[in-house]
C-alpha cells in the first residue's frame, strides 16, 4: 500500500450488518462502503491523472487528490479526501460508478443513487440522477432529477448501473419494476440529459429545445437495462436478451466514443 485515506461515516445503521432484519430503518440507512469503482481523470489534454472520484453508500461523493512524493512515489496530496456531496437528508447510497467530463477548466461529475439491486420493502423515496460540478473546495449540483418513488407499492425505479457521457450529453439507464405484482415484467428505460440536466433531444420534434422536451430518451417493456456505453456516435445497452444501439446510422468511426472500442460484428457463442 502506497497510501490511504478514510472517509468516515454518518453514524447511521453503521453496525447493522443486514439492513433487512433491522428493527429500525430497515434498507433506508446502510453500513458505510465505498462501492464505486474509482473514476480518475487529470487535466484536459493531459495523459496524465491527478485526482480519482468515489461514492459511498452514506450517499457522499469523494474527491481524492493524487500526487508524487519526494521519491516520486503516487501519494494522496492532501490530508482528507475533498467532499464534494453529501445526501444529508436521505442517505441515499451510491452504488455505480460515476462518469466524469472536463469543460474547460470545470470537471462535472455524474452518478446515480440507490441501485436495482436493493429491495423494495421499507423505503419510502425516489432515487436521483446526479450531476455535480467540481468547484475545488465543495462540488454544486447541477441538476437531480427524481425518478418514480421506490415504496413496495405501484412502480418502483432504480437506477440500473453507471452512466456515460458523449459530447456535451449524459445517458442514464433506469429499471422499473412494480413489486406488488412480481410477476410483471421490468422495463428499461434511457436517459439523456445537458450538463445542467435540460433534455439533451428535441423529443417533441417542435424545432427547439425547451422544458416541453422530456428528458427519457426510450422504454423498453419487459427488460432490465445494463449500463450504457458509447461507441462511434452510438449510445448501445444491453436490454434482456438484446443489445439496443441507438444513434445516426450513417455516422460510424468519427465521433465521440471510448478510445479502442469498436464494434466489427456479433456473433453468438454458446
Amino acid at each position: 500500500m502506497l497510501d490511504s485515506r478514510d472517509v468516515g461515516n454518518d453514524g447511521l445503521a453503521e453496525t447493522v450488518d443486514n439492513c433487512a432484519a433491522a428493527a429500525v430503518d430497515d434498507c433506508t440507512k446502510l453500513k458505510n462502503a465505498l462501492q464505486t469503482d474509482p473514476v480518475a481523470t487529470g487535466p484536459s489534454d493531459s495523459r496524465f491523472i491527478n485526482k480519482a472520484y468515489l461514492g459511498d453508500i452514506d450517499g457522499r461523493v469523494w474527491r481524492f487528490d493524487i500526487g508524487l512524493d519526494a521519491s516520486n512515489v503516487p501519494i494522496f496530496t492532501t490530508t482528507n479526501a475533498t467532499k464534494l456531496y453529501d445526501d444529508t437528508t436521505q442517505h441515499q447510497p451510491i452504488f455505480a460508478s460515476m462518469a466524469t467530463v472536463n469543460v474547460g477548466t470545470q470537471q462535472y461529475i455524474f452518478f446515480g443513487t440507490g441501485s436495482d439491486l436493493l429491495p423494495s420493502s421499507g423505503v419510502s423515496q425516489s432515487y436521483k440522477l446526479m450531476g455535480v460540478l467540481d468547484n475545488g473546495a465543495t462540488g454544486t449540483v447541477t441538476f437531480n432529477p427524481i425518478l418514480l418513488k421506490v415504496d413496495n407499492s405501484g412502480s418502483d425505479e432504480k437506477v440500473s448501473a453507471f452512466p456515460a457521457v458523449a459530447g456535451d450529453i449524459v445517458f442514464f439507464t433506469t429499471t422499473t419494476t412494480t413489486p406488488a405484482t412480481p410477476c410483471t415484467p421490468p422495463i428499461a428505460k434511457l436517459y439523456a440529459l445537458t450538463f445542467i440536466g435540460g433534455a439533451a433531444y428535441d423529443t417533441n420534434a417542435d424545432g427547439k429545445f425547451d422544458s416541453k422536451d422530456s428528458t427519457l430518451v426510450t422504454s423498453i417493456a419487459g427488460v432490465r437495462a445494463t449500463a450504457p456505453f458509447i461507441v462511434d456516435q452510438h449510445l448501445v445497452f444491453a436490454a434482456g436478451g438484446k443489445v439496443q444501439m441507438f444513434g445516426d446510422q450513417t455516422a460510424y468511426n468519427n465521433g465521440v466514443g471510448q478510445a479502442g472500442v469498436r464494434i466489427l460484428s456479433w456473433r453468438e457463442v454458446r
